[in-house]
């Protein structure tokens, strides 16, 4: 879902033209307008306070449904969206659906979620990716076609491919942190977030300690909304 989506979208729900929500939201129309009609567009931390007060919804799932529907590759996840969200809220500027190149492969790029970066500020570039799809893509990249019968990896696959969790989780994290430093972007912080909070404590003991970027794990709590 596109903003204009969205604003359609809540328009039909309270039978109202985009002059009248306007008004009833307590934005400025022409504003609004500019907002459904400027393709890629993304709301400010104003406008989401607004929107959030009018429809009940937390700020970030605001954002968020402004873009679920949207065409988004898989590395847009909802845990994902809805840490940026938090963060725009937060005054980040986000970029949302990154593509970049990649020398890991000279085929091959990688799909991040999205990247962040604050106005006047030393803070430089966060790339966001979800944990999830880093193992999918981690999967793809090294044992597509090479797994038993096309099997679909899980605790038995991981059990016979690797000698133990702990370098399953640090083969993965390798592999994010591989392909991240290979493209041209430089970023100054990788967070990878999570939805799961079991899975989150378990990876992040495993996290590097000293780098040159910094490197968080998120938990992101989706029925909480952050």
């Amino acid at each position: 879902m596109s903003v204009k989506s969205y604003i359609d979208s809540l328009c039909s729900e309270k039978k109202l033209n985009m002059k009248q929500l306007a008004e009833q939201v307590g934005i400025n129309y022409k504003t609004l307008n500019t907002l459904v009609n400027e393709d890629g567009r993304l709301m400010n931390p104003k406008q989401l306070a607004l929107f959030s007060k009018y429809t009940g919804k937390s700020k970030q799932e605001v954002f968020y449904d402004n873009l679920k529907d949207d065409d988004l590759s898989d590395a847009c996840t909802k845990t994902a969206l809805l840490y940026i969200g938090k963060k725009t809220c937060e005054g980040w500027i986000a970029n949302i659906d990154i593509r970049l190149d990649t020398k890991i492969s000279n085929t091959r790029t990688a799909n991040y979620a999205g990247i962040l970066h604050k106005k006047r500020s030393g803070n430089g570039l966060t790339v966001v990716e979800d944990w999830d799809q880093l193992k999918v893509d981690f999967w793809e990249f090294y044992y597509k076609g090479k797994l038993k019968d096309e099997e679909e990896y899980g605790r038995d696959t991981i059990a016979r491919t690797f000698a133990n969790e702990r370098k399953y989780i640090s083969s993965v994290l390798f592999f994010g942190l591989q392909r991240l430093c290979t493209t041209n972007l430089n970023p100054v912080n990788y967070h990878i977030v999570f939805n799961r909070d079991t899975e989150y404590y378990l990876v992040k003991d495993y996290f590097p300690k000293k780098m040159n970027m910094g490197f968080e794990c998120i938990y992101v709590d989706e029925k909480q909304s952050l």
